[in-house]
């Protein structure tokens, strides 16, 4: 299998704030796309068939278009600066 024959799958009936939910692999969704679900363009295409709202995404394609971010909700300033903290 080539890398152009590499998919995600991404739940388009909702986002979380301007991210992508794609299908995370072992279940669920993440929009960390590095714990995503990686299809065959067949599987891939299958599984669209089957529910519209899940969308075929060339992996190539949405591995350049990523970039860090942080959950705001595994931060916390009082941890941050805690003594010992390094």
């Amino acid at each position: 299998m080539t890398t152009s024959d590499l998919f995600y799958l991404q739940d388009n009936r909702s986002y979380v704030g301007n991210d992508v939910l794609w299908w995370k692999l072992g279940g669920g969704y993440t929009t960390d796309v590095s714990h995503a679900e990686i299809f065959s363009r067949e599987a891939a295409e299958k599984k669209h068939r089957t529910r519209v709202t899940d969308l075929p995404w060339p992996k190539a394609y949405i591995d350049r278009k990523t970039r860090p971010a942080v959950d705001m909700q595994y931060i916390n300033r009082t941890e941050a600066f805690s003594l010992g903290q390094s």
